[in-house]
């Protein structure tokens, strides 16, 4: 048996190291750009990584497969924290990167290398191989647990955190540079991607993972933002653009707070005396501006803002940063003063305006909400009227078959109306509909919905509740209205209502079914004999 099989993977692998080395060599050439020491070591991690995979791929023999891929795990556990590494050098948090926090950055690499080439011993990484369905000379990889502690989650909090980080930068950066960042975060996507294939079970090869050939085109994204859009060959903004012809003023304070630049915004907020103080105390400087000087006095760095006495005020908005060296330490101060005075005039005006505007539209929506009221109320009652209930009912159907859910609706009439208002006068009768109306608001639920639906004539819809409730309910009503009318005329005759009752689903699926149900079992009601609640019939189904 030959020891060696080469396969197309094998040499996408070989075309993956190939890329990530000339990457990493010119990366190196310019280390002294933000980032691109990091970047350096990333790619030669990446090498390492590819070109383990590579012979991998290509040696037969069990034992030398297991070998090559202990070798991988040289990049594959290093690549995810200097990836991260090289995330917030090129972002400018370089002052992050303190040698205990870089070390402890690589302890979980280190012990998950260390269990990896003792796997034979604890099976943490690799519980067991096998031969793959898809051949290829393809090993598959029975994962061990702490393979999904130190291999995937560990390495993908690294790499998610260093894309937020790259993601904030491209937000923040302008137009003509974004570009350059988005290839970055887009050529980090790209093994991200291929490795959530393979971790999750969703590559279609058992056995091949697609990681280290992916860095062959992450390599040649890369390149594109190395060679078209100079990654690591940007030049620092010119002074003059930088501070001379910035609008905000800029004062530059050394580590003793003494002044060692202003720019012509700052002279021109300060006066002259910002000219002449280079190289003088910040205290004597700014000793005419006392709320400037409790600002520096404050803290390190923050933001706030200042009123400048005068005719008329002004408002500065102050923010103090620090100045650090290569090691960390603190150099000095930047103060960038803005003058916001326009702003907060501007603001002032315009609250003034928004708070009348919202007047007028508390005005105006409760004058809405009481024509909305009278457009949905009937004005005897004080329930909901006809256009009310053809809204609702349709909406409430909707949800009921949505939700799988019940529907109960009672039809209410009262018994004799006609009678009633020629013996004891229409006011009497009106007195009769109103009372009725109280007792349906108290008697029913909050998500009852009672109408009146014409003359004498009353709809209840009744959500969610089953028909026999809904049957106990209106009888509840029934015998509770034939004592308050009795009490709100004040005379021996009774007043009685009917109802018919249906229910969605079986009474009927449309508006049209259940209000014609409930309507049949009302005429039933009367026909009984009156002062009773009928429910519907349910339909035969025709054979």
């Amino acid at each position: 048996m030959p020891a060696f099989e080469i396969t197309s993977y094998s040499l996408l692998s070989a075309l993956a190291a190939w890329s990530s080395a000339l990457v990493s060599w010119t990366a190196w050439r310019r280390r002294t750009v933000p980032g691109a020491r990091a970047l350096a070591w990333l790619m030669a991690s990446i090498t390492v990584w590819t070109f383990g995979a590579a012979v991998e791929l290509a040696v037969v023999r069990l034992a030398d497969k297991i070998l090559w891929s202990k070798v991988e795990y040289l990049g594959t556990t290093t690549v995810p924290v200097l990836f991260l590494l090289f995330a917030i050098e090129y972002t400018q948090h370089g002052h992050w990167l303190t040698r205990p926090r870089v070390a402890l950055a690589f302890a979980v690499p280190a012990v998950t290398l260390a269990l990896a080439w003792t796997n034979e011993q604890h099976g943490l990484i690799w519980a067991g191989y096998a031969e793959s369905p898809a051949g290829q000379n393809l090993l598959v990889y029975e994962r061990g647990p702490w393979f999904w502690i130190g291999g995937v989650a560990y390495s993908y909090l690294c790499v998610v955190a260093g894309m937020l980080l790259l993601a904030e930068a491209i937000r923040r950066r302008p137009p003509g540079l974004r570009a350059q960042g988005i290839l970055v975060l887009s050529a980090a996507a790209i093994p991200s991607t291929a490795n959530l294939f393979y971790v999750s079970h969703l590559f279609p090869l058992p056995g091949l993972e697609p990681t280290p050939i992916s860095f062959a085109l992450m390599g040649a994204v890369f390149a594109i933002a190395i060679f078209r859009y100079r990654l690591l060959d940007l030049v620092p903004v010119a002074r003059d653009l930088l501070l001379e012809k910035m609008r905000d003023g800029v004062l530059v304070l050394d580590r003793d707070d003494r002044v060692l630049e202003s720019n012509p915004s700052a002279r021109r907020l300060l006066g002259a005396v910002a000219d002449r103080g280079v190289g003088r105390p910040a205290a004597e400087v700014l000793a005419a501006w006392p709320g400037l000087l409790e600002r520096l006095g404050a803290e390190s760095q923050g933001r706030a803002e200042i009123v400048v006495a005068g005719a008329p005020e002004r408002i500065l908005d102050v923010s103090v940063s620090p100045l650090r060296g290569r090691g960390g330490e603190r150099s000095g101060r930047l103060l960038l003063l803005r003058d916001v005075s326009d702003r907060h005039r501007s603001e002032r005006a315009l609250q003034a305006a928004n708070q009348q505007l919202r007047e007028q539209l508390a005005e105006i929506e409760a004058l809405q909400s009481t024509l909305r009221e009278q457009v949905l109320r009937d004005p005897l009652t004080g329930l909901f009227n006809r256009r009310y209930l053809e809204e609702t009912l349709a909406r409430e159907l909707d949800r009921a078959r949505r939700e799988g859910d019940v529907l109960s609706l009672a039809i209410l009439d009262l018994d004799h109306f006609k009678r009633l208002n020629d013996t004891l006068g229409h006011a009497a009768g009106d007195e009769v509909l109103r009372r009725l109306g109280d007792l349906l608001r108290v008697l029913t639920r909050r998500s009852d919905i009672a109408c009146r639906f014409g003359g004498e004539e009353f709809v209840i819809l009744m959500p969610g509740a089953p028909l026999e409730a809904a049957r106990e309910r209106a009888e509840e009503w029934r015998a509770a209205f034939a004592a308050a009318a009795a009490a709100a005329l004040g005379v021996p005759h009774q007043p009685t209502l009917s109802a018919g009752l249906a229910a969605f689903p079986q009474h009927g699926e449309s508006v049209e079914a259940l209000m014609g149900a409930a309507d049949a079992a009302l005429y039933a009601a009367k026909a009984g004999g009156r002062n009773r609640i009928e429910v519907a019939a349910v339909a035969e189904p025709v054979s």
